[in-house]
């Protein structure tokens, strides 16, 4: 009795240890949750997506950075990461993981569009090693034989990326936000397309006419789905969501033009 008395509290510790690193709802959240907590009011977000106004900017401690996919290429640093295409992978180096503070990922993400009962928060963990701080959400099921994960955050009546990051920020505290390439006419930025060019699949095919028995060879193309825009009235209803969900709450939203800065000032472009 006396042996399990000495070892009580070391072992209280060690499980709340476990519990605080590896629970996949939020990995080390807390405290940087708390850090964008400025004397009781959560610091404005300048989000950023992979639209045709999206640039870089110099954006100050005073506001906090969030990055939808692909749109990381445009931050010198980002606070949250939302990850929900396993496409993105692609396109995220090494030497980008530093910059990325905390990766929010949905519990069932999207390849091709689609999701998959064996693709998982872990796919897209797996592919950002050495990522620091990691939160995982419940996300909507579009496929049958899907089963949600238990015991994680749920965020519904969402459709895209951009609405995701939204309504996750809202749940946080956030209520100020900047879109910079959040676009409500859609399109993709031509950085985002070149630097997706490169992950086209391309297949040969051989065909043989059925007239005149001659065989020739046909390459097909099929543009990664990083790099291939939705239809305009997509980009028009995820926009009207995103936006619906601040002004349900109360908070404030702004689309920075092409020669607006953050202050009013002119932007450094890239």
């Amino acid at each position: 009795m006396k042996r399990v008395t000495l070892l009580g509290p070391l072992l209280m510790w060690m499980v709340a240890w476990f519990l605080v690193s590896f629970d996949p709802a939020s990995k080390g959240l807390a405290e940087v949750v708390d850090d964008h907590n400025w004397r009781g009011v959560m610091k404005p977000v300048v989000l950023f997506g992979k639209g045709p106004s999206a640039r870089k900017l110099d954006v100050s401690d005073n506001y906090v950075v969030g990055a939808v996919n692909s749109a990381f290429v445009f931050c010198d640093r980002v606070d949250y990461f939302f990850l929900q295409d396993v496409e993105t992978l692609a396109n995220v180096r090494a030497a980008d993981i530093p910059k990325l503070k905390t990766a929010v990922i949905p519990a069932h993400p999207f390849e091709q569009h689609k999701q998959r009962a064996s693709l998982t928060y872990t796919s897209l963990l797996g592919g950002l090693a050495g990522i620091e701080r990691f939160a995982v959400y419940q996300n909507p099921l579009e496929s049958d034989g899907i089963a949600p994960i238990e015991g994680l955050p749920r965020i519904d009546n969402i459709c895209s990326g951009g609405d995701a990051a939204v309504a996750w920020l809202l749940a946080e505290g956030h209520r100020d936000f900047v879109f910079v390439g959040i676009d409500p006419s859609g399109g993709h930025h031509p950085k985002v397309q070149k630097d997706s060019s490169h992950l086209a699949e391309r297949r040969q095919f051989s065909v043989q006419c059925p007239s005149c028995e001659h065989a020739f060879s046909v390459m097909v193309t099929k543009e990664h789905a990083s790099a291939s825009p939705n239809p305009p009235e997509w980009y028009k209803l995820q926009y009207q969501s995103l936006v619906s969900k601040i002004i349900r709450v109360g908070g404030t939203f702004r689309h920075l033009g092409p020669d607006e800065g953050l202050d009013n000032q002119a932007a450094r472009c890239a």
